[in-house]
């Protein structure tokens, strides 16, 4: 971003900030003042958070807040900041605040069409079920994906509005080489470093500390079909970049949403927030924030499928 777009981008966030302000009048007690600057320390690991036109809309920000009597006060002072320092795809809302994606959801589906698997990865509100239970549903894919020893695969991630990196990984992860899928790297400070990273080994699934190890699966050799859209955000998006590491493989669709900024999560009292804090580096070495993804083949949504198996017939699969 050149200084000038910045500079306005701070300057209309200002504004924001003047006019949204908070409800309430008074001393604010010291359980929520606490809060506060816990929150205002977390929005400086944001992306954008960063130079003189940050510190300026922080202050700003500190007045407002230091009126507020209720969780509700915070939210409504603290979200121009919030969006100001991650972006669009970081968020503050109410601690009982569940919102799903509008979006028209489907289900998980692993189907065949000439010997090609297709593979139907859907966005988190369509797995609202237990832990145990969606981690013996992602097993299941995986195991049909190789029961049906396809030729080729064609992988729909065109309504993956996002959710869990992990299981998307781990129920494609027959598809998938061993090794380091993803990076996540901040360049916040005077170099840039890899604040994380996904990685498939050993039939066991890496990122930070978290780490869940599956059945051992055999792994395919197949070319893989990428089907991606304006609807496949965020986890969905980062999906599909982890499946272009696969050495045969090919993204078709449209666009997608541009939302591979790595988030943090944290909770206060009263409402909670996430941040992004990281950008996502892709296997190729590209760099991905509020960029979408560009299919290397545009199909509209019907002639995505059938482009796909023309396209898996011309790498021997037909």
């Amino acid at each position: 971003m050149n200084s000038l777009s910045r500079a306005l981008k701070y300057v209309f966030f200002l504004g924001l900030i003047v006019l949204g302000g908070c409800s309430a009048n008074g001393a604010n007690d010291t359980e929520l003042s606490a809060e506060s600057e816990q929150a205002l320390s977390f929005l400086d690991r944001g992306i954008y958070a960063s130079g003189d036109g940050w510190e300026q809309s922080r202050a700003a920000v500190e007045e407002k807040i230091s009126l507020a009597q209720t969780p509700d006060d915070l939210i409504r002072a603290l979200r121009p900041l919030v969006r100001l320092a991650g972006g669009a795809h970081s968020d503050i809302v109410s601690a009982t605040d569940d919102r799903a994606s509008d979006v028209g959801q489907t289900e998980p589906d692993v189907a065949s069409e000439g010997g090609v698997a297709i593979v139907t990865i859907p966005g988190d509100e369509a797995w609202m079920v237990p832990d145990d239970e969606r981690h013996k549903a992602v097993q299941q894919i995986a195991r049909e994906i190789v029961g049906q020893h396809p030729c080729g695969a064609i992988i729909d991630l065109r309504l993956d509005t996002g959710g869990s990196i992990d299981w998307m990984i781990i129920a494609l992860s027959p598809l998938l080489p061993e090794g380091k899928l993803l990076s996540f790297i901040s360049d916040k400070g005077s170099s840039v470093v890899e604040v994380d990273s996904v990685i498939w080994a050993e039939h066991t699934y890496h990122q930070r500390d978290y780490q869940v190890e599956m059945e051992a699966l055999p792994g395919l050799d197949i070319p893989v079909a990428i089907l991606i859209g304006p609807s496949t955000g965020s986890a969905g998006e980062m999906t599909a970049l982890a499946l272009t590491s696969i050495p045969r493989s090919r993204t078709l669709g449209l666009p997608t949403a541009g939302m591979l900024t790595y988030n943090q999560h944290q909770q206060f009292e009263g409402f909670k927030s996430r941040l992004s804090t990281a950008y996502t580096l892709a296997s190729d070495g590209q760099v991905y924030g509020y960029d979408p993804i560009i299919p290397d083949t545009r199909s509209n949504f019907s002639a995505a499928i059938p482009d796909a198996l023309s396209w898996l017939s011309t790498e021997g699969c037909e």
